[in-house]
């Protein structure tokens, strides 16, 4: 929230008390969804304030990107696997290894097959859903958005996204 953000101290203590609150691997907090949204958030914020998570925030960070990337949702698929495959790749881009980049290359590959399969030609997300079709289109768009912050090109076609916006 935008008072989060005004106070960085008070956003970053919630983050302590999740961490401290939350035993690994336990609970509703380390499903696979749950994880993506909290790692893209985390890691939105750090960007926006330009500082560097504490030793506790990057181990958890780690911890969670781990248990995710051996957990990813394809039992689920739709928007589910389309938030992992965000989540993984913010957290190689923010952590910005090419060890990780190198080793995680399949999210990329995997992130283009499912732009392919769940936009349908129309546009619309294949899921019919509109709440599902707009959170697709913002994961879009924060994905673009990572990408003009690092300099990379994920190769989603803008026309797409146009598209989408105007189903």
């Amino acid at each position: 929230s935008k008072e989060c953000l005004n106070d960085k101290n008070l956003s970053i203590e919630i983050i302590n008390k999740w961490i401290k609150s939350n035993s690994p691997y336990k609970g509703n907090g380390w499903e696979p969804y749950t994880i993506s949204i909290r790692l893209v958030n985390w890691i939105k914020f750090f960007l926006i304030i330009g500082e560097k998570p504490s030793d506790l925030i990057i181990t958890s960070l780690n911890k969670q990107f781990s248990f995710l990337s051996k957990n990813l949702e394809f039992h689920i698929l739709g928007n589910h696997l389309f938030a992992n495959i965000k989540a993984m790749i913010f957290f190689i881009f923010y952590f910005d290894t090419s060890n990780l980049k190198k080793k995680n290359k399949k999210i990329f590959l995997l992130l283009n097959s499912q732009i392919k399969t769940q936009i349908l030609n129309d546009g619309y997300h294949y899921e019919l859903s509109p709440f599902y079709h707009s959170i697709i289109i913002e994961d879009l768009l924060d994905i673009v958005n990572l990408g003009k912050i690092y300099k990379y090109d994920f190769k989603i076609d803008k026309r797409l996204i146009l598209k989408m916006i105007n189903a």
